[in-house]
C-alpha cells in the first residue's frame, strides 16, 4: 500500500513536469487525475482490515494503472521518465507500471478467497474521465501552470511601466570569441551608418531603411542576437525585392554589410541553437502564408492598443517581411516568427490576465477603471483569436500544443467576467 501511494505521488509529479506538452484532448490532465484518484483510494484503506476488502479495493487502484498504460500521452511523455522508489532504485515509469500490474495479478490468483468471486470486470475496463475544469478554478493560476516561459527567439516581451514592451535578450559569445565580437560590432556600427547614408540618398522603399535601422538599434551590445539574425534575413529579402531602386554603391555596401552581420551572429551560441531548432521545422507553404496573415492582423490591432508600446508592432511587422515571398531562408523565418508570436501570447496570458481579473472585479467603481477593462479585454481577445489561429502551425513548427488550450481558458474566463 505504501509503495503504491509513493508511486501515485511520483506519477502525479511526473505528469506536472510535462504540463507544457499536455494536449487539448485531455490525455495529459487525465494522467494527473488518475494519480490523484489512486492516492485518494489508497488513503481510504488505512482504517479497514480484511484481505477480501483490500483485494477488491486494490483492483480499483490497479485498474487506474491499466488505464494509464493505454494512455498515449503517458506512453510518450511519462513512461520514459525514471521513477525512484522508497529504496532509491530507479526504473522507467512504464516498466514500473507493468511490474505492479503483473505482481497484483499474481497475488490475486494465489490469495483471493475461494468463496468470493472476483469483482466485476468493469474494474478492468475503466476509461479515462473527460477533462473537467473546476468552474471556481483561479484563472491566473491555471494559466501560470499551463503557459511556458518565453523561449529564445527573435522577440521576447515584458509588461513594464504599464505597457507591453520588447524585452532585451542578453547573449554571450565564448571567451575565445569575445575580442573578435567586440571588434566586429565596432566595424558593423560604422558600416551600418555609412549604409544608411547611402540609402537616404536613394529613393528606395522605406521598409528597407527601417529594417537596417532596426539592426543598428540593437548592435550596441551583446543582446538580441537572434533578432539581429532574423532582421538580416528580412534585409536580404527586401534587398532582392527593391534592388533596382538602389545605386551601385548602396548595393555594394549592403552586400558587405550583410556578410558582416552573418559573420558577427555566427560567433554566438544562441544563433547556432536557433538555426539548429529551425532546421527541424516541419511546415507547408500554407503555414507560411497563414502565419504571415495572422501576424499582419495582429500588428494592425496592436498599433491601436494603448497598452502596447509602438516598438512591439513595428518589430513584429519587420520580421514578418521575411515571410513575404520567402526565399531559401523561409524555414528560419517561419520558425522565428512563430516563436515570437508564441512568446507574445505567453506574456499576455501569463501576466495580463491577472491584472485584468482584478480590474474587472472593480470596474463599476468608475468610468476610468471601466475604460481600462475595455482596453485589457481588447488585448486579451486579440491574443485569444491569434493563439487559436496559430495553434495548428505552432504544433507542427514548435512541437507545442498549449496555445489552443490556454486560449480556450481565457475565452471562458472573459465570458464569465462579462
Amino acid at each position: 500500500m505504501v509503495e503504491l501511494q509513493h508511486l501515485a505521488n511520483g506519477l502525479g509529479n511526473a505528469a506536472l513536469k510535462t504540463i507544457k506538452f499536455w494536449p487539448e484532448n485531455g490525455e495529459g490532465r487525465n494522467v494527473k487525475a488518475g494519480a490523484e484518484r489512486m492516492s485518494s483510494m489508497l488513503d481510504a484503506t488505512h482504517d479497514r482490515s480484511g484481505l477480501e476488502f483490500h483485494i477488491d479495493h486494490l483492483e480499483l487502484v490497479v485498474s487506474e494503472l491499466r488505464v494509464l498504460q493505454s494512455n498515449a500521452f503517458f506512453q510518450k511523455h511519462v513512461a520514459p521518465q525514471f521513477y525512484v522508489d522508497r529504496k532509491g532504485r530507479k526504473s522507467p515509469f512504464g516498466q514500473v507500471l507493468s511490474d505492479k500490474v503483473a505482481d497484483f495479478d499474481n497475488f490475486v490468483s494465489i490469495n483471493r478467497p475461494l468463496f468470493k468471486s472476483p469483482r466485476e470486470a468493469t474494474a478492468y475496463s475503466l476509461t479515462p474521465l473527460p477533462v473537467q475544469r473546476d468552474p471556481n478554478e483561479d484563472l491566473p493560476n491555471a494559466l501560470k501552470d499551463l503557459t511556458p516561459g518565453q523561449q529564445p527567439g527573435p522577440l521576447q516581451f515584458e509588461f513594464r511601466g504599464g505597457l507591453l514592451r520588447l524585452k532585451q535578450q542578453l547573449a554571450t559569445p565564448s571567451d575565445a570569441d569575445a575580442k573578435n565580437v567586440a571588434s566586429a560590432r565596432s566595424a558593423l556600427n560604422a558600416d551600418v551608418a555609412t549604409l544608411l547614408a547611402c540609402l537616404f540618398e536613394t529613393n528606395c522603399d522605406p521598409r528597407l531603411v527601417s529594417a537596417v535601422e532596426e539592426i543598428q538599434s540593437v548592435l550596441s551590445s551583446d543582446a538580441d542576437i537572434i533578432r539581429i539574425g532574423l532582421m538580416s534575413l528580412t534585409c536580404d529579402h527586401l534587398f532582392v525585392r527593391f534592388s533596382e531602386e538602389l545605386s551601385e554603391i548602396a548595393a555594394a555596401r549592403f552586400a558587405g554589410f550583410s556578410m558582416g552581420i552573418n559573420l558577427y551572429i555566427g560567433q554566438f551560441p544562441e544563433w547556432h541553437q536557433f538555426t539548429e531548432n529551425a532546421a527541424r521545422t516541419e511546415y507547408t507553404s500554407t503555414d507560411i502564408k497563414r502565419t504571415y496573415e495572422i501576424g499582419k492582423e495582429l500588428v494592425s490591432e496592436l498599433q491601436v492598443n494603448s497598452l502596447v508600446d509602438p516598438e512591439v508592432p513595428r518589430s513584429i511587422e519587420l520580421i514578418l517581411e521575411a515571410l513575404h515571398h520567402p526565399m531559401k531562408s523561409g524555414q528560419r523565418a517561419l520558425f522565428g516568427v512563430v516563436r515570437s508570436l508564441e512568446n507574445l501570447f505567453a506574456k499576455i496570458f501569463s501576466e495580463i490576465v491577472a491584472t485584468y481579473v482584478a480590474m474587472a472585479d472593480g470596474a463599476r467603481s468608475g468610468l476610468k477603471t471601466a475604460a481600462k477593462v475595455l482596453v485589457f479585454t481588447s488585448l486579451l481577445t486579440l491574443a485569444v483569436n491569434g493563439a487559436t489561429q496559430l495553434s495548428p502551425t505552432a504544433e507542427r513548427v514548435l512541437k507545442t500544443s498549449w496555445l489552443k488550450t490556454a486560449a480556450d481558458l481565457v475565452k471562458d474566463g472573459l465570458n464569465k467576467v462579462e
